[in-house]
């Protein structure tokens, strides 16, 4: 018998929100899993500095980047596993054009 707690989280899939909280931007997945957490200090100068915490800009641009990234990635996946469905299909106009 197989315990819930040993069993897999469900697989994160493309980002669809980030979210920005008092000093935070948060990025899900679809499914409303928090996949990222970036913190940012509004106040410029030493706290900052001290905190050793992005500007909120920088914070801001690197949720939109982990996003983009996350997204990118489940799509090449999702096209490298559609290519090797369709290579393992024979009847599949792919198999036939590569192996003619």
């Amino acid at each position: 018998m197989r315990s819930c707690l040993s069993s897999k989280p469900p697989p994160a899939s493309a980002p669809s929100k980030i979210s920005r909280y008092k000093e935070s931007y948060i990025v899900r997945d679809a499914h409303e899993i928090s996949l990222f957490t970036i913190y940012f200090d509004d106040q410029p100068g030493v706290r900052r500095l001290v905190r050793k915490r992005l500007s909120k800009e920088e914070a801001e641009a690197l949720a939109k980047r982990i996003a983009r990234w996350l997204t990118d990635q489940e799509e090449i996946e999702r096209a490298i596993s559609l290519g090797q469905a369709e290579l393992s299909n024979p009847s599949s106009y792919a198999y036939h054009k590569q192996n003619g």
